[in-house]
């Protein structure tokens, strides 16, 4: 349901030595660049009142701050209560679990339809011109382009414009536009805003899906990696029009052997080997059919030469 009132509480009565004071005060910054509302709660919180009217003044509350697992939930509880939309912001949310949330306490979260998110999300969110929150985690979905010249064996990457992995080398992508586009338009729309480079989506061939939820800090991002192999044929042509756009601050062809040992953002190192795999085995399927063609053409010429044999007897 869309959301027009955002307030941020902030749990714990110690906030100076919290394990993510650093993701805490840019939370902080972004709701007072936003006039978002921010309570200090020193017991998260209760069914006490309390100095703001939550219940009837908002209608999403963002949880981060300190507190124990069982009085998370109980907040989440009461306000989910209310009606309010709830966004648990896990990475921003210091529990005495020293690796997090326990798995039972996010599955109990999500049975209380909390949106579990990571807090440069919901920097986003409060960035936002229109303020939508839902009632249940959703991923988001991305696509991902790996373009191999075949010819001079290098690889295009981009050096990124914006956090997350801002100033670093990446492979060119973002998101799909849902309800406008299938993944390989999306690949193909990302690799042209990006770089200038056009490629029909139809010469895209699937890598990968990534789906790991640890991959983006942004959330939970579903990424399908693709690959593009240009041919000699075309490589000028692609050279020619390569220009930084859009997300990217520059855009490169690097040699192959190069980008295998760069180190890339995200689990783009790893896209790019599995591509490189990709390519080769296609490349030997392409010589294998070559050579299956030229022993047809081989046999053929055989058989119409044994035909215009002359008989002998």
């Amino acid at each position: 349901m869309p959301s027009q009132q955002l307030l941020l509480v902030i749990g714990g009565d110690n906030i100076a030595a919290s394990r993510h004071l650093s993701r805490l005060r840019r939370l902080e910054e972004a709701c007072s660049e936003n006039r978002v509302t921010v309570l200090r709660q020193a017991q998260l919180l209760d069914s006490e009142p309390t100095a703001i009217d939550i219940k009837s003044n908002f209608d999403s509350v963002i949880i981060c701050g300190n507190a124990e697992e069982s009085k998370i939930l109980s907040a989440c509880r009461l306000l989910r209560s209310w009606g309010l939309q709830v966004i648990v912001a896990i990475d921003s949310l210091d529990s005495p679990n020293p690796n997090g949330l326990s798995a039972n306490c996010l599955e109990s979260l999500e049975a209380e339809l909390c949106q579990i998110s990571l807090s440069e999300a919901v920097i986003y969110l409060i960035n936002g011109d229109t303020k939508f929150v839902y009632a249940y985690p959703k991923a988001d979905v991305a696509a991902s382009v790996v373009v191999l010249l075949e010819q001079s064996q290098r690889v295009l990457l981009v050096k990124r414009k914006f956090e997350p992995f801002q100033g670093s080398l990446a492979l060119p992508g973002g998101f799909l536009r849902p309800l406008l586009e299938d993944l390989p338009t999306c690949a193909a729309r990302e690799l042209e805003e990006e770089t200038g480079v056009a490629l029909s989506p139809e010469n895209l061939h699937l890598v990968s899906v990534r789906s790991n939820p640890n991959r983006d800090r942004r959330g939970h991002v579903i990424d399908s990696a693709y690959l593009a192999i240009v041919g000699a044929d075309q490589e000028q042509t692609v050279l020619q029009s390569l220009k930084a756009s859009d997300d990217a601050d520059e855009a490169c062809f690097f040699p192959l052997s190069l980008a295998l040992k760069l180190s890339i953002a995200a689990d783009h190192a790893t896209l790019l080997a599995d591509a490189v795999q990709l390519a080769r085995r296609k490349r030997s399927e392409v010589s294998s059919v070559k050579r299956f063609v030229h022993e047809v053409s081989r046999w053929l010429t055989s058989l119409h030469t044994f035909d215009r044999a002359p008989a002998r007897f």
